[in-house]
């Protein structure tokens, strides 16, 4: 697994760790636009409600708690670019199944308890 190490600010020794992080940002905020479009889609009146309050779609799920349907159905098609990272940062221990592993199951957990999204939170999640 990734090992990064967190200086008292935050930041992290390795440079590719930080682009680590930032990739799997990017599939992580795609999985709940993903799920917030399916949240979304349920009602109408839930559009405008999204638009009032300024939230985007990847935020949807912390406004309405979706069914579990409907996140099995949109994360089964959000970590199609795993296998990229994966090939990109291939000398890094995850292989595409462990990196979506812990990257869906980090995205379940912020659903389930309706916790919004943040780079720390991911970070934590990626390492060993």
């Amino acid at each position: 697994m990734l090992t990064l190490s967190r200086q008292p600010d935050h930041q992290f020794d390795d440079l590719h760790a930080q682009v680590l992080v930032a990739a799997c940002d990017m599939l992580v905020l795609r999985a709940l636009e993903l799920i917030g479009k399916r949240i979304v889609r349920d009602e109408r009146s839930r559009y405008q409600t999204l638009q009032s309050s300024g939230r985007a779609w990847f935020e949807a799920y912390t406004i309405w708690t979706p069914e579990p349907a409907q996140v099995d159905a949109a994360l089964a098609t959000a970590w199609a670019n795993c296998d990229r990272i994966v090939a990109f940062y291939g000398y890094w221990d995850y292989t595409e199944t462990s990196l979506r592993t812990a990257l869906d199951g980090y995205v379940r957990d912020l659903v389930q308890f309706g916790q919004p999204h943040n780079r720390l939170a991911l970070t934590t999640a990626l390492q060993p």
